[in-house]
C-alpha cells in the first residue's frame, strides 16, 4: 500500500511546472575592525600572494620573456655614406652627405654623386614596405671600380612597445673584375642581444653590439662587370625592403599577473 502512494505521488509531482524558484542567498556582515573581516582579509592575500610565489621560485613557470611579430615604421633618414675602392688602394672615391665627415676626407677623392630615391607603401597600411635608390658617381676612364661600401641610415620604431632608434644598413662587396654597376637588395633584418624593455620610452641612436639591423642573409649583389669608353660613372642600385620581424622583450608585473591567473 505504501509503495503505491509513493508512485502515485511520484507521478502527480511529475504533471506539476514550475512556476516560480528562489535560491537562498545568505549574506554575513560584520564591521570593518573585527576578526571576520581580519580572516576575510587575510585568506585573499594569501590566495593572491602564493600563486606569486611559486611562480617566482620556479624559473621554469615565470615567463621572463616573451616575443611579437610586428612589421615596423622604418623611413630613411636622407643619410649615407658612399666609398668606392679602385685598383689603387691609396686612391679612393668617397662621398658623404653628413658634412662633418666629408671634411675629414681629402678634396680630390670627394664625388658628388646623383642620387634618385623613393619608399613605397605597397598595401596602403600607412608604413613604408620598401626603399628603391639609384646612385650614379662620376669616375675618371683610367678609374677602376672593384669594391663599394655603403651605409644608409634609417630611423626604426616599433608600435606595440615605445621604441625608437636609429639604425644603419651596410653594403660592403668587392668583385674580382672591374665593375661598372652594383646591383644590390635584401631585408632590413632586427638583430637583438638584449632583452627589450616595455618601460623603454626614450630614442636609442645605434645600440652596437646589443640592437641593430643588417641586411639579412638572403641578400643579394649582382656586379655589372666592364665599361664602355662613353660612360663616365658608376652606378649603385639598392632595394631594401622594411619587412616583419621577431622581437624579443622582457615581461613586466602586469603581465605576470595576467599569466599567472590565466
Amino acid at each position: 500500500m505504501e509503495t503505491r502512494k509513493n508512485t502515485e505521488q511520484q507521478r502527480f509531482e511529475n504533471m506539476l511546472c514550475t512556476l516560480f524558484s528562489n535560491s537562498v542567498n545568505i549574506i554575513y556582515k560584520s564591521t570593518f575592525y573585527s576578526i571576520a573581516t581580519a580572516f576575510y582579509t587575510i585568506c585573499l592575500a594569501i590566495k593572491l600572494i602564493i600563486p606569486l610565489i611559486i611562480i617566482q621560485k620556479s624559473d621554469k613557470l615565470w615567463i621572463k620573456e616573451e616575443s611579437f611579430r610586428q612589421q615596423p615604421t622604418i623611413h630613411f633618414s636622407y643619410d649615407l655614406i658612399i666609398a668606392l675602392e679602385t685598383s689603387n688602394p691609396s686612391k679612393y672615391i668617397f662621398w658623404s652627405s653628413l658634412k662633418t665627415l666629408n671634411s675629414f676626407i681629402e678634396t680630390k677623392s670627394i664625388r658628388y654623386p646623383t642620387i634618385r630615391n623613393y619608399e613605397v607603401d605597397e598595401n596602403g597600411d600607412g608604413k613604408y614596405d620598401l626603399l628603391k635608390m639609384f646612385i650614379s658617381i662620376p669616375v675618371k676612364k683610367e678609374e677602376k671600380v672593384f669594391g663599394v661600401k655603403t651605409v644608409l641610415l634609417f630611423e626604426y620604431a616599433l608600435d606595440n612597445i615605445a621604441f625608437k632608434m636609429d639604425t644603419i644598413a651596410v653594403i660592403n662587396q668587392k668583385s674580382c673584375l672591374p665593375a661598372s654597376k652594383l646591383i644590390a637588395g635584401g631585408k632590413l633584418k632586427f638583430q637583438q642581444n638584449k632583452l627589450l624593455s616595455l618601460k623603454h620610452n626614450g630614442h636609442s641612436p645605434f645600440i652596437i653590439d646589443e640592437i641593430s639591423t643588417s641586411l639579412g642573409e638572403d641578400s643579394f649583389f649582382v656586379w655589372q662587370t666592364g665599361r664602355d669608353d662613353n660612360e663616365d660613372t658608376f652606378d649603385i642600385d639598392i632595394t631594401v625592403l622594411y619587412s616583419e620581424d621577431t622581437f624579443m622583450y622582457k615581461t613586466g608585473f602586469w603581465y605576470l599577473l595576467k599569466w599567472a591567473w590565466s
